[in-house]
């Protein structure tokens, strides 16, 4: 069985301060991966992959890597030198960039940015060792499954893929993945349609985090599936980690400009909707955060539903809700403005002016029998003013 190793040197971690101060002597902390240096070392051990051409090319050495933890704990401008970058630079950059949030080195008593220095040493002889006795060394192997003919392991393969993806589309999820767990402890842990279907069942468990993990193995592994479904579902909760780290620092600032890069990703989490809401309140963004509350409710959020109720009596939404309609009708977005007026309506079913201004907007919307409804409806709550507009377009 061919054997492709990816030994983790760790040869030094280097910690180097952004800051004028020179004197850190029992005032400095250094940043921490969370759960220390066994889980960094883990985690590398899970994301980093042997590029495909490097292993082909019979390419092997270090890289070093340098990695900026700002004061936030967020993880940024990787760095990868060494004469074997360009082999092997793509991979590590894609996967540390997806790291979570560190503890913040700490320096007289307040976060500060600093750089993490680690060298990452590739191998693919077996044998291979450091030369150096008083450094960490973890081995990982990586086994290619070899067995029986190349036909015999496709047949198998398929036969197992069609099994899974049934119990998937009965909505049997975990028995789907009580499948993948029994092909995993044999030969089957990196095949991409493992990779894929495992994604897909913890994501519709709620699983966030397993099915990004899972998409990311299978990106990694080559597969197109996977990467539509880590790019559509999984960048944005990169960035709503992000987010809700400089949240809780009271830098709303930058959790906003976090949680609209995860809302450019996906606009239907609700999740992403309500961090980005209170955000907002906290910068006096009222407009803002109660369309992003409201979209949430639409999509079915409660907690957003109380927020929203927790936070704004209904005689001042309804004044949001109507600057709101205007604003949207300036743009000629008449749906949208639509939508706001029947908030209103929901609220104050007997508010006249808001069915005369529905109506409106209807028919510029092309919806003359709906406008014809709101101003018949206007006139039977006794304004008369809307007569002309009755006689004129609705016969």
């Amino acid at each position: 069985m061919n054997r492709i190793l990816l030994q983790l040197l760790y040869l030094l971690i280097i910690i180097s301060t952004v800051s004028a101060q020179s004197d850190i002597a029992n005032i400095f902390i250094e940043p921490r991966y969370p759960d220390g240096y066994a889980k960094l070392k883990a985690y590398v051990s899970k994301y980093v992959s042997y590029p495909y051409d490097a292993i082909n090319n019979g390419t092997q050495g270090i890289c070093l890597v340098t990695i900026n933890i700002d004061k936030y704990g967020n993880v940024g401008n990787i760095d990868v030198d060494g004469p074997r970058k360009n082999y092997f630079g793509g991979e590590i950059k894609r996967a540390l960039s997806l790291m979570p949030i560190w503890e913040p080195a700490v320096l007289n008593g307040e976060r500060i940015d600093t750089t993490v220095d680690l060298n990452i040493y590739f191998s693919i002889d077996y044998s291979a060792k450091a030369k150096n006795d008083t450094l960490s060394v973890e081995i990982l192997e990586y086994r290619v499954p070899i067995y029986g003919s190349m036909m015999d392991m496709i047949e198998e393969v398929q036969r197992h893929n069609s099994i899974i993806e049934k119990e998937i589309e009965k909505g049997n999820y975990n028995e789907a993945l009580e499948l993948m767990i029994q092909l995993e402890t044999n030969k089957y842990r990196s095949w991409t349609f493992i990779c894929y279907n495992r994604g897909i069942a913890n994501y519709k468990l709620n699983n966030i985090k397993l099915a990004c993990s899972d998409w990311f193995e299978g990106y990694r592994l080559g597969a197109e599936k996977s990467e539509v479904k880590f790019n559509e579902h999984c960048i944005c909760y990169t960035e709503l980690d992000k987010g809700m780290n400089y949240y809780k620092f009271n830098d709303y600032e930058n959790a906003l400009n976090n949680f609209n890069n995860a809302y450019s990703f996906n606009p239907i989490d609700t999740n992403i909707l309500y961090y980005r809401a209170i955000t907002k309140l906290k910068l006096t963004d009222k407009i803002g955060a109660i369309e992003d509350l409201n979209d949430a409710i639409d999509l079915g959020s409660n907690y957003s539903k109380e927020l929203l109720i927790k936070n704004f009596p209904n005689q001042i939404l309804v004044g949001i809700y109507y600057k709101i309609a205007m604003k949207y009708f300036d743009e000629n977005q008449y749906d949208k403005s639509i939508k706001y007026l029947n908030k209103i309506i929901d609220v104050f079913p007997d508010y006249s002016a808001a069915y005369i201004k529905r109506a409106k907007v209807k028919y510029m919307n092309g919806d003359n029998e709906g406008a014809c409804i709101d101003w018949n409806y206007a006139l039977e709550m006794g304004i008369e003013e809307v007569k002309d507009n009755i006689d004129q377009y609705c016969k």
